[in-house]
Parts: structure tokens; sequence; C-alpha cells
């Protein structure tokens, strides 16, 4: 399964950065899961797993920023159902980069 995140904040001057994951960060270091945040607003345990991605929105002055932990996944199901048939699918979100996972 997986675990989920959510923040909703005051638009900020900068760009949207990843500042919302600290308090993730905070708390799974707590709990003695070494994570740190990857240059795709992602987490990773070491060794190069990725263990959360994240997605963000910006309206009416507002953020929302929203992820997701992998926790007690079955790793082969999700695999599986990353590598789909190909199909003509035609998506307008942003490409996905294949990564190796690990549950945290």
């Amino acid at each position: 399964g997986n675990l989920n995140y959510a923040f909703i904040s005051d638009k900020k001057e900068s760009p949207l950065n990843a500042d919302f994951l600290r308090p993730v960060i905070h708390v799974l270091q707590q709990l003695d899961i070494p994570v740190e945040a990857g240059k795709r607003k992602d987490l990773w345990l070491p060794g190069g797993y990725k263990v959360s991605g994240t997605a963000s929105h910006v309206s009416k002055g507002r953020e929302l920023h929203h992820g997701t932990l992998l926790y007690e996944s079955n790793i082969e199901h999700l695999k599986r159902s990353l590598n789909p048939e190909k199909r003509n699918l035609i998506a307008r979100a942003t490409a996905s980069v294949p990564s190796p996972v690990k549950n945290i």
C-alpha cells in the first residue's frame, strides 16, 4: 500500500520548491528512516531507492503539495502495474522517470 500526505499553504513569492518536504523528512528520520529529498521533489533511501513521489498545483494564491510513501507495497505487483502493454496513450501530465523503488 501507500501513505498519502498533503499540504496547503499561501503561495510564496519564490517558485515552487521542496520546502514542503521538510516535515515529512523530519518525521521519517525520527523513525530511523534515512530519507533525503531528490531533484524532482521526491524522497529517496540510501542505495538509490525512491520511496515517495510528489505533485504540486498553484491556484488562487494557494499551493497544494501532495505525495505518497510506499508502505508494505507489493513491489512485484507495482512493477507489473507500471509497465503495462504499450498503447497509444496521450497524456498532458509530466512524464514519469522510471526509478528503482522500495518500501519505507
